[in-house]
């Protein structure tokens, strides 16, 4: 089971944000062929819940999700995650810091960062994937290639990991490099080894 908590100065509004959340998107989808079922607990019931930790990260997928509830759309839906992207790093980013990737000066490793950071706002590890082609979205015109390329890249780096899908290649954040991910996402650090393509 998981339990979340979430803060809030009104505890009845806090019910009816968490069941409107929790309600209309979790119960209606599979995760991983078993049906999720959420249930409401008023506060006591979690008073001897004794792991509670915060998500890691200003863009944990839990805090996006949150974000992207709060701003009336569905984290579960990709194309409202990128629609949201801007607003969400704006308002994350006083929580958290976010690194604002897209402020690197150096232009490849701007698309590396922003294609990774997208990625983890939208809780694309392990089995939850998209497809490859996505990772160009958000680019302007004369990028897009580039962000191809840089994509090839992070999955020949390791950071990346495919998984063939129907007649398309589907993409996922690799966890056993998770720490790598974050150095380059938050700092701009390259793996070791890792080489980018040339703008």
């Amino acid at each position: 089971m998981l339990a979340l908590s979430y803060p809030a100065a009104d505890p009845v509004e806090a019910a009816e944000y968490a069941q409107e959340a929790l309600s209309a998107e979790f119960e209606e989808r599979r995760i991983d062929r078993l049906r999720a079922v959420s249930h409401l607990l008023p506060g006591h019931v979690l008073e001897d819940v004794s792991d509670l930790r915060p998500p890691i990260g200003a863009t944990h997928p839990l805090r996006v999700a949150e974000a992207v509830t709060r701003l009336g759309g569905s984290p579960l839906d990709d194309d409202t995650v990128e629609a949201l992207e801007h607003q969400l790093l704006n308002l994350l980013e006083p929580a958290g810091a976010v690194s604002r990737a897209h402020e690197d000066p150096d232009q490849v490793r701007r698309v590396a960062r922003r294609i990774l950071q997208r990625l983890d706002g939208m809780g694309k590890w392990g089995s939850y994937h998209t497809a490859f082609d996505h990772l160009a979205r958000g680019f302007a015109g004369n990028e897009r290639a580039l962000a191809q390329a840089v994509g090839e890249a992070l999955l020949e780096s390791g950071l990346l990991a495919e998984k063939p899908s129907v007649g398309q290649r589907h993409v996922f954040l690799n966890p056993r490099r998770a720490a790598e991910i974050r150095h380059l996402i938050d700092d701009g650090e390259l793996p070791s080894g890792m080489r980018l393509p040339s703008a």
